[in-house]
Protein backbone atom coordinates (compact mmCIF):
# COMPACT_ATOMS: atom_id res chain seq x y z
CA UNK A 1 0.00 0.00 0.00
CA UNK A 2 1.54 3.30 -1.08
CA UNK A 3 0.81 6.43 1.21
CA UNK A 4 2.05 9.07 -0.83
CA UNK A 5 -0.38 11.71 0.49
CA UNK A 6 1.06 11.37 4.08
CA UNK A 7 4.53 11.57 5.51
CA UNK A 8 4.41 10.14 8.46
CA UNK A 9 4.52 5.89 7.43
CA UNK A 10 5.36 4.11 10.69
CA UNK A 11 2.44 6.04 12.07
CA UNK A 12 -0.07 5.29 9.15
CA UNK A 13 0.59 1.59 9.18
CA UNK A 14 0.22 1.50 12.89
CA UNK A 15 -3.47 2.42 12.51
CA UNK A 16 -4.37 0.83 9.59
CA UNK A 17 -7.14 -1.25 11.43
CA UNK A 18 -9.25 2.36 12.16
CA UNK A 19 -9.31 2.72 8.06
CA UNK A 20 -12.77 2.13 8.01
CA UNK A 21 -14.25 4.98 10.55
CA UNK A 22 -11.57 7.43 9.57
CA UNK A 23 -10.72 7.05 6.07
CA UNK A 24 -12.63 9.68 3.65
CA UNK A 25 -15.21 12.29 4.55
CA UNK A 26 -18.61 11.89 4.16
CA UNK A 27 -19.88 8.50 2.84
CA UNK A 28 -19.84 4.78 4.12
CA UNK A 29 -18.51 3.66 0.55
CA UNK A 30 -15.65 6.55 0.77
CA UNK A 31 -13.66 3.89 2.86
CA UNK A 32 -12.41 0.55 2.26
CA UNK A 33 -12.27 -1.27 5.75
CA UNK A 34 -9.91 -3.78 4.49
CA UNK A 35 -7.75 -2.07 1.46
CA UNK A 36 -5.55 -4.07 -0.83
CA UNK A 37 -1.52 -3.88 0.26
CA UNK A 38 -1.16 -3.20 -3.64
CA UNK A 39 -3.69 -0.19 -3.27
CA UNK A 40 -2.65 3.56 -3.64
CA UNK A 41 -4.02 6.35 -0.81
CA UNK A 42 -5.70 9.54 -3.53
CA UNK A 43 -6.76 12.69 -3.35
CA UNK A 44 -9.61 13.51 -4.89
CA UNK A 45 -10.40 17.42 -5.53
CA UNK A 46 -13.75 19.51 -6.17
CA UNK A 47 -11.49 22.76 -7.97
CA UNK A 48 -15.08 24.03 -8.49
CA UNK A 49 -13.83 27.51 -10.18
CA UNK A 50 -11.47 25.91 -12.91
CA UNK A 51 -14.29 23.51 -13.49
CA UNK A 52 -12.29 20.21 -12.68
CA UNK A 53 -12.05 17.29 -10.47
CA UNK A 54 -8.48 16.75 -9.74
CA UNK A 55 -6.96 13.19 -8.62
CA UNK A 56 -3.59 13.18 -6.95
CA UNK A 57 -1.40 10.74 -4.94
CA UNK A 58 0.58 13.43 -2.52
CA UNK A 59 0.54 16.44 -1.49
CA UNK A 60 2.82 17.58 -3.88
CA UNK A 61 0.66 17.03 -7.03
CA UNK A 62 2.08 13.30 -7.28
CA UNK A 63 0.50 11.83 -10.47
CA UNK A 64 -1.74 15.01 -10.85
CA UNK A 65 -5.14 13.88 -13.12
CA UNK A 66 -7.83 15.61 -14.38
CA UNK A 67 -11.30 15.24 -15.16
CA UNK A 68 -13.28 18.37 -16.76
CA UNK A 69 -15.84 16.06 -19.48
CA UNK A 70 -17.65 13.38 -20.87
CA UNK A 71 -15.71 11.20 -23.13
CA UNK A 72 -17.78 12.24 -26.59
CA UNK A 73 -16.82 15.73 -25.37
CA UNK A 74 -20.84 16.83 -24.92
CA UNK A 75 -20.82 17.55 -21.17
CA UNK A 76 -18.61 19.10 -18.94
CA UNK A 77 -18.12 19.56 -15.40
CA UNK A 78 -19.23 23.20 -14.36
CA UNK A 79 -18.42 24.12 -11.09
CA UNK A 80 -18.20 20.77 -9.19
CA UNK A 81 -19.52 21.35 -5.43
CA UNK A 82 -19.03 17.73 -3.75
CA UNK A 83 -17.81 14.14 -4.39
CA UNK A 84 -18.45 10.95 -2.96
CA UNK A 85 -18.19 7.18 -4.13
CA UNK A 86 -20.59 4.29 -4.49
CA UNK A 87 -19.70 0.48 -3.17
CA UNK A 88 -18.37 -0.01 -6.61
CA UNK A 89 -16.10 2.92 -6.57
CA UNK A 90 -17.94 4.80 -9.13
CA UNK A 91 -17.13 8.96 -8.75
CA UNK A 92 -20.54 10.87 -7.92
CA UNK A 93 -20.07 14.86 -8.33
CA UNK A 94 -22.53 17.40 -7.92
CA UNK A 95 -22.23 20.63 -10.04
CA UNK A 96 -23.94 23.73 -9.01
CA UNK A 97 -24.97 24.29 -12.78
CA UNK A 98 -26.09 22.00 -15.44
CA UNK A 99 -25.19 19.04 -15.45
CA UNK A 100 -26.03 18.75 -12.13
CA UNK A 101 -25.63 15.41 -10.68
CA UNK A 102 -22.58 13.36 -12.85
CA UNK A 103 -21.52 9.67 -11.94
CA UNK A 104 -18.39 8.14 -13.89
CA UNK A 105 -16.51 5.01 -13.58
CA UNK A 106 -13.41 6.46 -12.43
CA UNK A 107 -10.98 9.48 -13.00
CA UNK A 108 -10.75 9.20 -17.13
CA UNK A 109 -15.02 9.54 -17.41
CA UNK A 110 -15.47 6.27 -18.73
CA UNK A 111 -19.43 5.13 -17.82
CA UNK A 112 -20.40 9.39 -17.52
CA UNK A 113 -24.00 9.91 -16.55
CA UNK A 114 -25.72 12.50 -15.79
CA UNK A 115 -29.10 13.25 -14.47
CA UNK A 116 -31.16 16.62 -13.02
CA UNK A 117 -32.06 20.01 -14.72
CA UNK A 118 -32.44 23.49 -13.33
CA UNK A 119 -36.08 24.10 -11.78
CA UNK A 120 -37.74 23.49 -8.63
CA UNK A 121 -39.76 20.49 -9.66
CA UNK A 122 -39.17 16.94 -9.85
CA UNK A 123 -35.63 16.19 -11.22
CA UNK A 124 -34.91 19.57 -11.04
CA UNK A 125 -32.30 21.34 -8.63
CA UNK A 126 -31.00 24.89 -8.17
CA UNK A 127 -27.24 25.57 -7.19
CA UNK A 128 -26.86 22.09 -5.17
CA UNK A 129 -24.15 21.61 -3.18
CA UNK A 130 -23.89 18.14 -1.74
CA UNK A 131 -23.64 14.67 -3.05
CA UNK A 132 -24.17 11.28 -0.24
CA UNK A 133 -24.29 7.43 -1.51
CA UNK A 134 -25.87 5.52 1.48
CA UNK A 135 -25.27 1.63 1.67
CA UNK A 136 -28.29 0.99 -0.05
CA UNK A 137 -26.53 2.93 -2.80
CA UNK A 138 -29.55 5.63 -2.93
CA UNK A 139 -28.28 8.75 -3.86
CA UNK A 140 -28.89 12.18 -1.46
CA UNK A 141 -28.50 16.06 -2.80
CA UNK A 142 -28.36 18.65 -0.91
CA UNK A 143 -30.72 20.84 -3.20
CA UNK A 144 -29.47 24.65 -1.95
CA UNK A 145 -31.61 27.23 -3.60
CA UNK A 146 -34.54 25.18 -2.95
CA UNK A 147 -34.08 24.79 0.14
CA UNK A 148 -34.48 21.08 0.20
CA UNK A 149 -32.63 17.41 0.59
CA UNK A 150 -33.35 14.88 -2.24
CA UNK A 151 -33.24 11.09 -2.67
CA UNK A 152 -33.45 8.90 -5.39
CA UNK A 153 -32.69 5.31 -5.62
CA UNK A 154 -30.54 5.71 -8.93
CA UNK A 155 -29.28 8.39 -11.60
CA UNK A 156 -32.80 8.16 -13.15
CA UNK A 157 -34.23 9.48 -10.74
CA UNK A 158 -36.64 6.95 -9.22
CA UNK A 159 -38.59 6.97 -6.08
CA UNK A 160 -37.60 10.95 -5.74
CA UNK A 161 -38.52 12.36 -2.63
CA UNK A 162 -37.47 15.11 -0.73
CA UNK A 163 -37.71 17.20 2.66
CA UNK A 164 -37.75 21.14 3.20
CA UNK A 165 -39.05 24.36 2.08
CA UNK A 166 -36.90 27.81 3.38
CA UNK A 167 -36.40 28.13 7.15
CA UNK A 168 -35.34 27.52 10.24
CA UNK A 169 -37.60 25.62 11.98
CA UNK A 170 -38.49 21.68 11.83
CA UNK A 171 -38.48 20.43 8.34
CA UNK A 172 -37.19 23.72 6.60
CA UNK A 173 -33.09 24.82 5.55
CA UNK A 174 -31.49 27.49 5.05
CA UNK A 175 -29.17 26.90 2.26
CA UNK A 176 -28.52 22.82 2.69
CA UNK A 177 -24.93 22.41 2.29
CA UNK A 178 -23.67 18.77 2.95
CA UNK A 179 -25.34 15.64 3.96
CA UNK A 180 -23.68 12.46 5.76
CA UNK A 181 -25.36 9.42 7.75
CA UNK A 182 -24.00 8.00 10.96
CA UNK A 183 -23.97 5.08 12.14
CA UNK A 184 -27.27 4.84 13.47
CA UNK A 185 -29.07 5.66 10.19
CA UNK A 186 -29.78 9.26 11.40
CA UNK A 187 -29.51 12.01 8.53
CA UNK A 188 -27.58 15.27 9.21
CA UNK A 189 -27.27 18.29 7.28
CA UNK A 190 -24.81 21.14 7.61
CA UNK A 191 -27.72 23.56 7.13
CA UNK A 192 -25.29 26.37 6.35
CA UNK A 193 -27.19 30.07 6.45
CA UNK A 194 -29.39 28.78 9.00
CA UNK A 195 -26.06 28.71 11.39
CA UNK A 196 -26.88 24.75 12.35
CA UNK A 197 -26.42 21.22 12.44
CA UNK A 198 -29.83 19.47 11.45
CA UNK A 199 -30.04 15.74 12.33
CA UNK A 200 -33.59 13.36 11.82
CA UNK A 201 -34.43 9.97 11.44
CA UNK A 202 -35.53 9.79 7.51
CA UNK A 203 -36.71 11.83 4.64
CA UNK A 204 -39.96 13.08 6.98
CA UNK A 205 -38.08 14.48 9.21
CA UNK A 206 -38.69 11.90 12.23
CA UNK A 207 -37.20 12.89 15.18
CA UNK A 208 -36.12 16.37 13.72
CA UNK A 209 -33.03 18.16 16.36
CA UNK A 210 -30.36 20.54 15.73
CA UNK A 211 -27.83 22.38 17.39
CA UNK A 212 -27.58 26.39 16.25
CA UNK A 213 -24.43 28.62 16.20
CA UNK A 214 -24.45 30.65 19.61
CA UNK A 215 -22.58 33.45 17.42
CA UNK A 216 -19.79 33.50 20.08
CA UNK A 217 -17.95 31.43 22.39
CA UNK A 218 -18.50 27.69 22.40
CA UNK A 219 -20.76 26.52 19.56
CA UNK A 220 -20.18 29.05 16.87
CA UNK A 221 -20.63 27.52 13.69
CA UNK A 222 -20.63 30.84 11.55
CA UNK A 223 -21.83 28.98 8.78
CA UNK A 224 -21.14 25.28 9.11
CA UNK A 225 -20.05 23.54 5.67
CA UNK A 226 -19.52 19.83 5.67
CA UNK A 227 -19.89 17.24 8.99
CA UNK A 228 -18.44 14.28 9.70
CA UNK A 229 -17.55 11.82 12.58
CA UNK A 230 -13.64 10.88 13.71
CA UNK A 231 -12.72 7.52 14.66
CA UNK A 232 -13.97 8.56 18.40
CA UNK A 233 -17.91 8.79 16.80
CA UNK A 234 -17.40 12.96 17.65
CA UNK A 235 -18.51 15.73 15.18
CA UNK A 236 -16.44 17.40 13.09
CA UNK A 237 -17.78 20.11 11.14
CA UNK A 238 -15.98 22.78 8.54
CA UNK A 239 -17.02 26.29 8.62
CA UNK A 240 -16.20 29.70 7.07
CA UNK A 241 -12.87 30.10 9.41
CA UNK A 242 -12.03 26.56 10.59
CA UNK A 243 -12.90 22.95 12.14
CA UNK A 244 -14.74 22.38 15.08
CA UNK A 245 -15.00 19.40 17.04
CA UNK A 246 -17.74 17.98 19.41
CA UNK A 247 -18.69 15.10 21.62
CA UNK A 248 -22.34 15.67 21.51
CA UNK A 249 -25.91 17.75 20.60
CA UNK A 250 -24.75 19.39 23.88
CA UNK A 251 -21.28 20.92 22.72
CA UNK A 252 -19.59 18.74 25.24
CA UNK A 253 -15.82 19.08 24.79
CA UNK A 254 -16.20 21.54 22.12
CA UNK A 255 -13.01 22.51 20.50
CA UNK A 256 -12.11 24.73 17.41
CA UNK A 257 -9.27 25.61 15.14
CA UNK A 258 -8.77 28.20 12.64
CA UNK A 259 -9.82 31.75 12.23
CA UNK A 260 -10.51 34.22 9.05
CA UNK A 261 -7.58 34.90 7.33
CA UNK A 262 -5.13 34.02 4.59
CA UNK A 263 -2.41 32.75 6.82
CA UNK A 264 -0.59 30.44 8.41
CA UNK A 265 -4.34 28.90 11.05
CA UNK A 266 -6.33 30.82 9.04
CA UNK A 267 -9.08 29.91 6.16
CA UNK A 268 -11.11 32.27 4.24
CA UNK A 269 -14.12 29.35 4.23
CA UNK A 270 -13.29 25.63 5.03
CA UNK A 271 -15.90 23.92 3.08
CA UNK A 272 -14.62 20.78 2.63
CA UNK A 273 -12.61 18.18 4.65
CA UNK A 274 -11.34 14.43 5.55
CA UNK A 275 -9.35 12.81 7.70
CA UNK A 276 -5.98 11.47 7.10
CA UNK A 277 -5.37 7.53 8.49
CA UNK A 278 -3.42 8.70 10.90
CA UNK A 279 -6.10 11.31 12.41
CA UNK A 280 -4.80 14.12 10.73
CA UNK A 281 -7.07 16.34 8.69
CA UNK A 282 -6.34 17.92 4.99
CA UNK A 283 -8.88 20.45 4.50
CA UNK A 284 -9.65 22.94 1.40
CA UNK A 285 -9.41 26.53 2.09
CA UNK A 286 -11.64 27.53 -1.27
CA UNK A 287 -11.46 31.39 -1.22
CA UNK A 288 -7.67 30.98 -0.14
CA UNK A 289 -7.20 28.36 -3.06
CA UNK A 290 -5.19 25.66 -0.99
CA UNK A 291 -5.52 23.03 0.79
CA UNK A 292 -4.24 22.44 4.01
CA UNK A 293 -3.07 19.90 6.08
CA UNK A 294 -2.71 20.01 10.21
CA UNK A 295 -1.86 17.14 12.51
CA UNK A 296 -4.35 17.97 14.94
CA UNK A 297 -6.83 20.14 16.38
CA UNK A 298 -3.93 22.62 17.80
CA UNK A 299 -2.91 23.33 13.96
CA UNK A 300 0.18 21.14 14.37
CA UNK A 301 2.67 20.90 11.70
CA UNK A 302 0.46 23.10 9.84
CA UNK A 303 1.44 22.27 5.50
CA UNK A 304 0.04 24.21 2.32
CA UNK A 305 -0.46 22.59 -1.22
CA UNK A 306 -1.38 24.90 -4.13
CA UNK A 307 -1.94 28.38 -5.01
CA UNK A 308 -4.45 30.59 -7.35
CA UNK A 309 -4.31 29.00 -10.95
CA UNK A 310 -5.76 26.84 -13.61
CA UNK A 311 -2.39 24.68 -13.77
CA UNK A 312 -1.15 21.87 -12.21
CA UNK A 313 -0.61 22.52 -8.37
CA UNK A 314 -2.91 25.08 -8.78
CA UNK A 315 -6.46 25.93 -7.45
CA UNK A 316 -9.68 28.19 -8.18
CA UNK A 317 -11.87 27.55 -5.06
CA UNK A 318 -11.51 23.81 -4.09
CA UNK A 319 -14.74 22.86 -2.22
CA UNK A 320 -14.43 19.18 -1.52
CA UNK A 321 -11.43 16.51 -0.89
CA UNK A 322 -11.78 12.95 -0.88
CA UNK A 323 -9.25 10.10 0.32
CA UNK A 324 -9.40 6.45 -1.25
CA UNK A 325 -7.51 3.64 -2.20
CA UNK A 326 -7.56 2.24 -5.42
Amino acid sequence: MQYGILKNTTAIISLIAALAVMFGCKGPNDADPDPDPTETAYLYIADSENNRVVRVTDLEGGEWTELTQSPDGLESLNKPMDITFDSSGRIYIINALSPLLVRVDDITGAGWTSFGSVGTGEGQFVNPLGVYVDLMERIYICDGMNERVVRIDDMTGSNWTSIGTYGTGVNEFGRPRKITIDADGHLLVADSNAFRIVQFDDMIGTNWTDVFSTHSGPGYFNAPYQIAFDDQGRYVVSTDFGIVRFDDFAMTNWISFGSQGHGQDNFDLASGFCFRPDGGFIITDTRNDRIVTIDDLSGANWEVYGESGSGTGQFDNPTDIELRFE
